[in-house]
């Protein structure tokens, strides 16, 4: 099975609706109305976040990795 590649327009659209507090499965709907796209909320969920780090993120030491893979 060939899955069609997501537009930057689809995930534009996706990202919108997220800011007006959508649910995924309603974006669902509205996708394969408008776009003719089927697509989970699982799936189209990866697209409705913020992809961005926030402000002051860094990457964890070795010494907490080390603690988070011993907890």
């Amino acid at each position: 099975m060939k899955y069609k590649k997501w537009t930057q327009e689809e995930i534009g659209f996706v990202r919108k609706c997220r800011e007006k507090n959508m649910t995924y499965r309603k974006i669902a709907e509205k996708l394969e109305l408008i776009y003719g796209r089927k697509a989970s909320p699982q799936n189209i969920a990866r697209f409705g976040i913020n992809q961005q780090l926030p402000k002051g993120w860094t990457h964890w030491s070795v010494e907490e990795t080390e603690l988070l893979a011993r907890l």
